[in-house]
């Protein structure tokens, strides 16, 4: 198998403000993220970043779902 990987990144000065995403689904369930970014002074910016995943629920091969946690 050949493929090409193309990762395209931006600068904290690039990325201002606040960034929210979030969803849901039978293949990722229950995921969301938070990006911030901000100046300090005129050549000093700064970027912070959350994310959060629940992949508890496995289904398994026979169609049932399988709790990892609790029940």
């Amino acid at each position: 198998m050949n493929g090409v990987i193309n990762i395209t990144t931006k600068s904290a000065k690039d990325t201002q403000g606040t960034l929210i995403t979030g969803g849901g689904g039978s293949l990722l369930q229950d995921f969301g993220a938070v990006r911030y970014g901000d100046k300090i002074s005129p050549n000093v910016f700064f970027r912070v970043y959350a994310q959060r995943f629940d992949r508890n629920n496995t289904l398994l091969p026979n169609a049932t779902m399988r709790r990892t946690r609790g029940t």
